[in-house]
């Protein structure tokens, strides 16, 4: 029995990834052109796009870790506030993971859709603020709440320079979005690691 349902699981995987494949087909786009590395098709140095690869990947370690410890502290505590916050959290690095990785507001939204890049900014302003208003008290009570607020700093200025408000170079952008990107990922390693070891054992069934 659970061989066919890891088999049903992966099935959907490859029927997903066949239908991408062939979507992309359609509008001309080859397969080579998906699955070769960038740097290596365009024979560009190595090194090059590092430290955006750590931040993406950095977003995806975060986005995994909250979303797998709220699944297992929601196991046996379905309406746990720890796991809705570790589910509101990881939603929120991995929508940044996908942006970085496709850079939705660098190019998809104001070349693409034609959209202001504030409008996505102002978006995950939104989001965050919600996150604060809901959460707040559990941000404060059971969480290292600095270091979500000096990643919070970090990202913050980095925007600013991005969209002109304060002076500063592409490369001080860059590196307060990085230091941003690390110490919130650090943040939410040590609230899943203190929520998942705070849980309380799940009751008898």
């Amino acid at each position: 029995m659970r061989i066919l349902q890891h088999a049903k699981y992966l099935g959907c995987i490859g029927l997903l990834l066949l239908l991408l494949i062939g979507i992309f087909d359609i509008c001309g786009v080859q397969m080579t052109q998906l699955s070769r590395d960038p740097l290596q098709r365009l024979q560009l140095p190595v090194y090059l796009g590092l430290l955006s690869y750590l931040g993406v990947l950095a977003w995806c370690a975060a986005s995994a870790i909250m979303l797998f410890s709220a699944f297992l502290i929601r196991q046996g505590h379905p309406d746990s506030l720890p796991a809705r916050f570790l589910v509101w959290m990881g939603i929120l690095a991995a929508i940044l993971f996908l942006d970085d990785l496709f850079m939705v507001h660098d190019t998809i939204v104001p070349v693409h859709l034609r959209l202001p890049e504030m409008s996505v900014y102002l978006v995950y302003a939104g989001y965050t603020g919600w996150l604060l208003v809901r959460f707040w008290r559990f941000i404060l009570e059971q969480t290292d709440y600095i270091l979500f607020l000096l990643a919070g700093v970090c990202f913050g200025s980095s925007v600013a320079i991005d969209i002109d408000l304060i002076p500063g170079k592409i490369g001080t952008e860059d590196t307060l979005k990085m230091f941003g990107i690390m110490i919130h990922c650090y943040y939410c390693i040590l609230t899943a690691a203190h929520a998942v070891h705070s849980a309380p054992p799940p009751g008898p069934r």
